[in-house]
């Protein structure tokens, strides 16, 4: 092989190992779904007073941590006029921190 095709075979290579792979997970509309049934006992609007945050062990907590980095904004953007005239936009953000996954102890 001729020594520029070498090089650049070569100069392809390394760029394509060092390049940054940016790979963004998105939340899908099963999650949604599972979400606004699962938590519904927190995020709804009619669900009474706002002391409902859901334990940390719950099926609810179960569904967040499910969703890529525990992307509640996706979720709601996801969600029909329908179901944000259901929910409160605050309570499914607030479900990231709510559920956080708990520190691993050593």
């Amino acid at each position: 092989m001729p020594p520029k095709v070498v090089a650049a075979v070569l100069l392809l290579l390394v760029c394509a190992v060092i390049s940054p792979h940016h790979v963004t997970a998105v939340c899908t509309d099963a999650q949604k779904a599972a979400i606004l049934q699962d938590c519904k006992f927190y995020i709804r609007s009619a669900s009474g007073r706002p002391g409902n945050i859901p334990a940390h062990k719950s099926v609810c907590c179960d569904r967040v941590r499910d969703v890529p980095d525990r992307d509640m904004q996706c979720i709601y953007d996801r969600c029909t006029n329908a179901e944000k005239a259901q929910n409160v936009q605050q309570r499914i953000l607030s479900l990231k921190e709510f559920c956080k996954p708990l520190p691993v102890m050593v």
